[in-house]
């Protein structure tokens, strides 16, 4: 997280976030696991999984319910009713993984977290519940 700060902030600025985030881990009874805090871009690539995530949740749920309005589903295609519980290694990968792991390891606000469970959510809804109307499929189920 320090490695390219040099750069950005000169020395100073380097010496001082240091001397900041030693003195947090130091006061810490069993100090720090990872360097406390999160940067712009590594919470960027975040969100990005956080969405990604939403949007295979999305897909996932789209196929559950289109398989849970099939009445005549039999024999193979019943399983596919569960279809966000099969594909929960993807999008638990992405958003759990990938979205939220980071942020939790590395102490980051509450508000951080919130605006990745935010955009997982909408990117999900947005995805299983629009996405259909826009091409017109499924008129009767939903």
């Amino acid at each position: 997280r320090l490695g390219n700060l040099c750069d950005t902030r000169g020395e100073d600025g380097v010496v001082e976030e240091t001397v900041k985030i030693l003195e947090t881990c130091l006061r810490r009874d069993k100090g720090c696991f990872a360097v406390p805090g999160i940067g712009k871009d590594q919470y960027s690539a975040t969100l990005a999984s956080s969405i990604a995530g939403g949007v295979f949740f999305g897909f996932s749920a789209l196929t559950g319910a289109q398989f849970i309005a099939k009445k005549d589903a039999k024999g193979e295609d019943k399983i596919f009713r569960f279809a966000p519980l099969l594909f929960s290694p993807l999008w638990g990968t992405f958003f759990i993984g990938l979205g939220m792991n980071p942020l939790l390891q590395r102490e980051a606000d509450i508000q951080l977290i919130l605006q990745n469970v935010g955009a997982f959510g909408i990117t999900a809804a947005a995805t299983a519940l629009i996405y259909p109307r826009l091409l017109g499929v499924w008129s009767g189920y939903l």
